[in-house]
């Protein structure tokens, strides 16, 4: 009889613990205007921030844009993108999930 007992005698002496920890955790009541509460603390974004700093040296615009001229300007760079992409060719129908539409 005692071992069918025994959870429900656990579960009194717990009753003792659960309200004291109820009360060391309670917070104040939001409607009670003199309830102390912990201070707001705030940081602001801005804490970390740092001033942008030009590198030391910058090229002149002009001199840079005519060596872009004289390489061949944006579609020279477009270019060499595009043979880039190029360079890889697929290896075998598996390599695209796409390889088998448009195949009627």
């Amino acid at each position: 009889m005692l071992r069918h007992a025994l959870p429900e005698l656990w579960a009194l002496a717990c009753i003792p613990l659960l309200s004291l920890s109820a009360s060391i955790h309670a917070e104040p009541d939001p409607r009670d205007a003199g309830a102390a509460v912990p201070e707001a603390v705030y940081r602001s974004p801005l804490a970390d921030y740092r001033r942008f700093e030009e590198p030391a040296e910058v090229a002149d615009w002009r001199a840079t844009n005519d060596t872009v001229g004289r390489i061949g300007g944006w579609r020279t760079y477009a270019m060499e993108a595009y043979q880039e992409d190029a360079a890889e060719p697929e290896t075998g129908a598996e390599s695209s999930g796409h390889s088998g539409h448009m195949q009627h």
